[in-house]
Parts: structure tokens; C-alpha cells; sequence
């Protein structure tokens, strides 16, 4: 047996017993799958996760009949079988394999839901139907550019956060809501992971395109690294808000930038106030270049600039705020040159 796991309430099992009518009865489990990466023994634990099923929503037993879990083949997928009445929970597990199974020792335990996509809203929003209720779904881990907000302007890439999401979620798509310790926002709206048939989620998808930013919406994190990891892939890969073909994008403005670096080196003055208008207007000229860019850094706090920042590459963004601040400088100089002379 396994020491310094703590006392037996810190451990939860699978348990059916009560599922029915909320007092007594056997409630049927319909099926068990996990997934973990690492071998389990005493001297090495691993978080995996544990999807079951049970008839009735209110099965948790944690004051129940305790119930060994036998340990599954690595990364076993038991096919979850479609239940209208079923409801889903993701456990959050430390596992310690034993003999003949293993102890599940409770890190977090999350509800989840079927439902069928009436409408997307925009790219991290969207109007499901779940138990003959509509619901606004704000999507988990995920934050995409501003589209909808009257008070807000637009987005470099709104737009086609919403047209792929809108893509992958046309009315009618089954999918499953998966939630974390908050299932509400203070906007009403339903907090959860939007996943689909073939188990990817809205989330990831998003983030591998470059198309939004992780999010952590406050303690709801348990499925934010995948998410983290899809963002770095897009990142590497020229994706989205790295993607220096897409004018709107602070990549493009810094290729510009770039670009423009030994036309601001060789800028002078002169001696003489046509030189200085020269400069001057060399000047305006680079900076009309550098307009889209120069748009995204004066926004207070524009997805384009986080995305840049959560990438590791905040230097860049200081660089070009130096850079043209300094154009800027130059500018006024060269155009006070040529007027006093």
C-alpha cells in the first residue's frame, strides 16, 4: 500500500448506488474509459482522465460504497455508447496502481452534458440545445477576437474565428458540453469545453489555427494545456496571428517593419531644407507602411498584441513600439528642419 496519499476522504470511486431516484435503487454504469500516459505504481503517479456514464445525473457517491477501478490498458478508449438520458462525468485523477487495480485519489470532478448546436454567435460563442433548453455556451480556454460587441471595434481576425467555427458547428451538430468548477459566468452564460464526435475540441481547433488565444475564465483550467500546446503549434507554424500574409496581423506589420529597416537607417536630414523635407516625407511614407501595425499596438490590449506577448515574444512588441515612436520623432524633426530653413 501506498503512503502519503492522505486520509480515505480524499478518495472517490465509481458509484452507481443511488442513481436512480436520488435515495435508493441501482443505477446502471453504462461504460468507463481512460486514458493516462504513465505506468502506475507507488513510486510514480500520473493525472489521467476517467469518462463514465451512469442513467440518472445525480450518481456521485462520495460518501458511498467504495469501488476498486481495475487499471485499463494505456491510453484504452471504451466507445461511450449515445443516451438520451445519460449525463457524463471527466474525472480528475491521481492514479496509484495496486494489485489487480487502483486507488483513485480525487483532484476535481466535472459534469458534462450532450446537446445540438442552434447557432453560433461568434467565434467563442455559441447557442446550444441541451435537455430541450437553449443555452449561450461561452466557450472554455479559449478567447477569440471581438466581433459582436457594439462597444468594441472589430478584430484583426474576428471574422474568421466565427467563419470557422461556424464551419465545424452548423445547426444541428451533436456535440458534448464539458464543465469545470464554475458552469456559469456572471453574464448567465453556460462556462464549458465544446467537444466533438471525434473528441477534439472547439478550443484546441481554434488555438491551432491562430485564430484565438488561451484563456483561463478563473479557476475553470483543467483542460487548458491541450489548449496551450495548440496555440505554441500555431505559433511555430505561421498560423493565424502569426501568419505576415494577413495585413491585419502584428506579423505582417513587423515583416514590414523589417523591411523598412535600412531605408530608417539610411534617414538624414541633410543640410539643406529640401533634404530635411526629403526625410520628412521618407519618414510619412515608411509610417504609412506601418499603419496597420502602429493601429494594433495604440489598442488597449488588442488579441493581435496578447497573442504576440503569450508567445514569448513580447520583445518584439516593444521593439516595434520603440521603433515607431522613433519614426515619429524623426518626422517632427525633418518637418521643423525644412520649415525653419
Amino acid at each position: 500500500m501506498c503512503s502519503g496519499l492522505g486520509g480515505k476522504d480524499g478518495f472517490l470511486s465509481i458509484d452507481c448506488a443511488g442513481a436512480g431516484d436520488h435515495q435508493s435503487g441501482e443505477g446502471r454504469l453504462i461504460d468507463v474509459s481512460v486514458s493516462s500516459s504513465t505506468s502506475r505504481n507507488c513510486d510514480e503517479m500520473t493525472r489521467v482522465d476517467v469518462n463514465f456514464t451512469c442513467e440518472s445525473q445525480n450518481f456521485l457517491r462520495p460518501n458511498g460504497n467504495v469501488r476498486a477501478v481495475p487499471s485499463p490498458e494505456k491510453n484504452s478508449i471504451v466507445h461511450r455508447p449515445q443516451h438520451s438520458r445519460a449525463r457524463l462525468i471527466s474525472i480528475g485523477i491521481i492514479a496509484v496502481g495496486i494489485a489487480g487495480g487502483c486507488v483513485l485519489l480525487l483532484s476535481g470532478f466535472f459534469a458534462a452534458d450532450a446537446a445540438e448546436v442552434v447557432r453560433v454567435v461568434d467565434g467563442d460563442t455559441v447557442i446550444v440545445k441541451s435537455d430541450g433548453d437553449e443555452k449561450r455556451v461561452r466557450v472554455l480556454d479559449i478567447d477569440t477576437p471581438e466581433t459582436v460587441d457594439p462597444s468594441e471595434p472589430e478584430e484583426c481576425l474576428g471574422q474568421e474565428a466565427s467563419r470557422f467555427t461556424e464551419s465545424v458547428l452548423s445547426p444541428g451538430t451533436p456535440v458534448e458540453l464539458q464543465f469545470d468548477h464554475d458552469a456559469h459566468d456572471p453574464y448567465g452564460r453556460d462556462l464549458a469545453v465544446i467537444r466533438f464526435d471525434d473528441g477534439k475540441s472547439l478550443a484546441e481547433e481554434l488555438a491551432r489555427r491562430g485564430l484565438g488565444v488561451p484563456f483561463e475564465t478563473g479557476a475553470n483550467d483543467a483542460r487548458l494545456e491541450p489548449v496551450r500546446e495548440a496555440f505554441r503549434e500555431a505559433a511555430s507554424s505561421g498560423r493565424g496571428f502569426f501568419d505576415d500574409s494577413i495585413d491585419c496581423t502584428v506579423a505582417s506589420g513587423l515583416q514590414q517593419l523589417s523591411a523598412n529597416e535600412a531605408k530608417i537607417a539610411d534617414l538624414d536630414a541633410g543640410s539643406s531644407s529640401s533634404d530635411a523635407a526629403a526625410a520628412a516625407a521618407s519618414t510619412v511614407a515608411i509610417l504609412s507602411s506601418l499603419s496597420s501595425l502602429e493601429t494594433q499596438l495604440g489598442i488597449d490590449s488588442p488579441m493581435a498584441v496578447r497573442a504576440f506577448v503569450l508567445a514569448g515574444k513580447r520583445s518584439d512588441i516593444k521593439n516595434a513600439r520603440t521603433a515607431i515612436e522613433d519614426l515619429h520623432q524623426r518626422q517632427e524633426r525633418f518637418e521643423k528642419t525644412a520649415s525653419n530653413r
